[in-house]
């Protein structure tokens, strides 16, 4: 009986077929590999998010003073570029005597009297990208009454132009602060951000807004 094996042409054909398979399926891996790791990185981003956002919610809720930005017009102003360095200053069992003053101590309140305040990191341009820059927070123990206006001088003074404290979110590309009035309460904050990061390894880029929504102190 003869033996035949396959020809040439039949050997090329399926050596062409099975390269084609294996690229196609080199071709998805590839696809679901960048996939996962852009999941992956959106995931962490999501999560930086949350826990800022998370905090911004806390120290709103706990504050007995929003003393940055200002309502207009009430007597106290500061250089034009302080809205280019710190974004919002609180403050915790202290309030404004109304003569411009931050005194500490507040009835039925607890914990050390401090103020607290979010400002942004020397921004630094990528090449490609947009720029980006580091928002930091930073309390400060508050141990007696205080201008308000020179407390603001000295926080601006302390961020120009390498804010310090603690990076709470970082890759932003811009923090804008405003109020809602509400007509019967006190008023909400809408707070929104953008965070942009870029990859060297030419994966795509991720850009992710977020905004808050938060009550004022009463």
């Amino acid at each position: 009986m003869d033996k035949k094996g396959f020809t040439l042409m039949e050997l090329m054909v399926s050596l062409f077929i099975s390269g084609m398979v294996t690229v196609a399926l080199m071709a998805v891996w590839r696809t679901a590999s960048v996939q996962t790791v852009q999941g992956q990185r959106r995931g962490i981003i999501f999560n930086n998010m949350s826990i800022f956002s998370r905090g911004l919610r806390y120290d709103m809720d706990k504050s007995t003073a929003v003393l940055w930005p200002r309502p207009p017009n009430d007597g106290i102003t500061l250089p034009e570029n302080a809205n280019g360095h710190f974004l919002l200053v609180g403050a915790f069992n202290a309030y404004e005597d109304g003569k411009g003053n931050l005194v500490p101590g507040l009835r039925d309140t607890f914990g050390t009297p401090q103020y607290f305040y979010y400002c942004v990191d020397r921004k630094i341009f990528n090449t490609g990208s947009p720029v980006t820059a580091n928002i930091r927070r930073k309390a400060v123990p508050l141990t007696g009454p205080v201008k308000i206006e020179t407390l603001l001088e000295n926080t601006l003074a302390r961020a120009n132009p390498m804010c310090d404290g603690n990076v709470v979110l970082n890759n932003v590309t811009d923090f804008t602060y405003g109020e809602i009035p509400d007509e019967g309460a006190t008023g909400t904050a809408l707070i929104t951000f953008t965070v942009y990061k870029d990859f060297k390894d030419g994966s795509p880029q991720i850009l992710i807004r977020g905004k808050e929504l938060l009550p004022l102190p009463k």
